[in-house]
């Protein structure tokens, strides 16, 4: 993965988890209800393939 991707990645990430951060604790309705769910599928493989590439380059440095 470029370090580009990865910055793109991570700016996906922080603004996906800053709409999760606004969201009401408990969603007042089916609409708010399947935003936050759209946020978090969008944040879990962000967050998987940036903790894989940070893995990678540990192990390699």
């Amino acid at each position: 993965m470029s370090a580009r991707k990865l910055e793109d990645g991570l700016g996906n990430l922080e603004r996906a988890v800053a709409n999760l951060e606004r969201a009401p604790t408990i969603p007042t309705d089916g609409e708010r209800v399947a935003a936050n769910d759209r946020d978090i599928a969008k944040v879990t493989p962000l967050i998987r393939t940036t903790f894989d590439f940070l893995a990678q380059r540990c192990r390699t440095s």
